[in-house]
């Protein structure tokens, strides 16, 4: 049997945990081979076991103009030359030029609009289709409540097909010991405590709040406590270096690109706290794997994420400079605030693991 999985129009941020996924699942199933369809060979940083592989496909064309000979033509020709037995794709779309079963990965559901569902490239091309194309899929799995039930009760025809899939976080996000942690300091931030942020295809407004909340904080407090920005591609590296290049606490802001997820794990559990400043999937699972770590949250406040994290992860505004710099005050001088934040993420996080999903997953694909 061979398994493609196309994540080739998925940003790294929800590729991350598909990606993890079909790894765990390929090391319970040795005899099969796993094939992610990537845009480049940077695309997935993670250590593939040896029945998993990676081909390009490249980059999705931009126009929708394109689409049909992408999906309909170009996919299907790669299909065949790789004698895949089933296809996984990441959005809304199938091809309708193969006849392989093809399950729809959706993790990136829009619950918050009352009527949006997709991305509105997808919306243009399906037209008034997407019913439709989404009943030509064997199964579409999605990885919340919410999503599941905004897509049914949009499209009732499609219930029968849709699957909630447990998320869970990888293996590598655990709490790190006091003497690691300070090894990983002093090797990131010359020793010093820092808050992280995952700028991962972060928006450049959003990136910017972030500065300016940080300068609030320093104005504050003149402490050694740095910002630390991670982005697991260096898509962004040149416009956040720009951004940062006439900023006055400069030297208190430090950019990591292209790290692995066993790294980036290291530097995660080390931080002094977690900012997500933006949610592009129905479980952000970059939340879960700061609370596997003891690492307290804060993150863009909105109903999706309320909805499943409650109380147990900081909530700011997005667009509120002021609300993100209290945040980072408060958990500088609110050490009890800070060690109910991890604590409430601990409780949360414990019934989410990465086992259990590998068997629901299992169960839905095959």
């Amino acid at each position: 049997m061979i398994i493609v999985v196309n994540t080739s129009t998925q940003n790294s941020v929800n590729n991350g945990f598909i990606v993890d996924c079909f790894i765990e699942l390929a090391q319970l199933k040795p005899t099969q081979q796993f094939i992610f369809l990537v845009q480049d060979k940077n695309t997935i940083l993670h250590t593939l076991p040896n029945n998993c592989s990676t081909y390009i496909l490249g980059k999705q064309p931009k126009a929708v103009l394109f689409w049909a000979y992408w999906y309909n033509i170009k996919i299907p020709r790669i299909l065949k030359k790789l004698n895949a037995t089933t296809y996984i794709n990441t959005d809304a779309i199938v091809s309708l030029r193969t006849n392989l079963p093809q399950f729809l990965f959706l993790n990136n559901i829009e619950v918050d609009g009352p009527t949006k569902l997709f991305t509105d490239k997808v919306t243009a091309y399906c037209k008034k289709n997407i019913e439709a194309n989404l009943l030509k899929a064997k199964k579409i799995i999605v990885t919340s409540k919410a999503a599941k039930e905004k897509i049914c009760g949009t499209f009732p025809s499609i219930q029968p097909l849709v699957c909630e899939l447990s998320v869970g976080a990888n293996a590598n996000f655990v709490p790190c010991p006091w003497q690691h942690q300070q090894e990983i300091k002093n090797r990131v931030t010359k020793g010093n405590d820092y808050f992280l942020v995952n700028a991962t295809f972060i928006d450049e407004q959003d990136f910017i709040i972030l500065l300016k909340a940080f300068t609030q904080f320093k104005k504050w407090q003149k402490s050694n406590l740095n910002l630390l920005i991670v982005s697991t591609t260096n898509n962004l590296t040149t416009k956040l270096t720009q951004q940062l290049s006439n900023y006055k606490y400069k030297e208190d802001v430090q950019l990591l690109t292209n790290i692995f997820v066993d790294e980036y794990a290291k530097v995660l559990s080390a931080s002094y706290c977690f900012f997500f400043p933006y949610c592009t999937t129905n479980f952000p699972i970059q939340i879960l794997e700061a609370m596997q770590c003891h690492v307290p949250v804060i993150t863009n406040k909105n109903n999706g994420v309320q909805a499943i994290f409650n109380d147990s992860v900081g909530y700011a505004t997005s667009i509120d400079i002021t609300a993100y710099a209290d945040k980072m005050i408060l958990l500088y001088k609110d050490e009890n605030y800070r060690n109910q934040l991890i604590k409430k993420g601990v409780e949360f996080s414990i019934i989410y693991t990465i086992e259990k999903t590998v068997e629901e997953l299992e169960r839905m694909v095959y």
